[in-house]
């Protein structure tokens, strides 16, 4: 029983160390896979619902954020976390939005731009719902945007 206590206090003093490698990874991730900075369909034009703009940055914590610029009430800084590359030209991570939490996938095309592939939504209630899907928007079935780097 001793023994056990003090795997679950070896675990407990470990939890901060492994928080600060998986938030060090992350960046690690975002750096590499190359979008850190501003990402825009036309990045001459200001940011609106047309041209939104989308920033991958890291936060002087080390977090990784994406901050959406386009119109008011869909505007903010979220924290995503878990990035992982599928491929060359595919990043995954999670993000805590202001009511669910979403599992995002990103492909860089051929052309250089970035687009959502893939978005999954899970609510406070547990409610999951696909947004996006193979680049197109469910509730429409339109293409998502494609983004030019902007920041090179």
């Amino acid at each position: 029983m001793r023994t056990v206590g003090c795997i679950r206090v070896a675990l407990f003093l470990a939890l901060p160390v492994m928080a600060d490698n998986a938030v060090a990874a992350d960046a690690d991730v975002i750096r590499e896979f190359g979008v850190l900075g501003r990402n825009a369909v036309d990045c001459a034009a200001p940011f609106g619902r047309e041209n939104p703009y989308v920033i991958y940055a890291i936060a002087p914590t080390g977090e990784v954020t994406r901050t959406l610029k386009m119109v008011a009430g869909a505007d903010g800084t979220f924290v995503i976390r878990n990035l992982r590359t599928a491929s060359q030209r595919t990043l995954q991570y999670d993000e805590t939005g202001t009511t669910s939490m979403f599992a995002i996938t990103l492909i860089k095309q051929n052309d250089g731009t970035l687009r959502s592939w893939r978005s999954v939504q899970t609510s406070g209630s547990g409610k999951v719902e696909i947004l996006i899907e193979d680049g197109k928007f469910k509730s429409s079935g339109r293409a998502t945007p494609a983004f030019n780097f902007c920041d090179k």
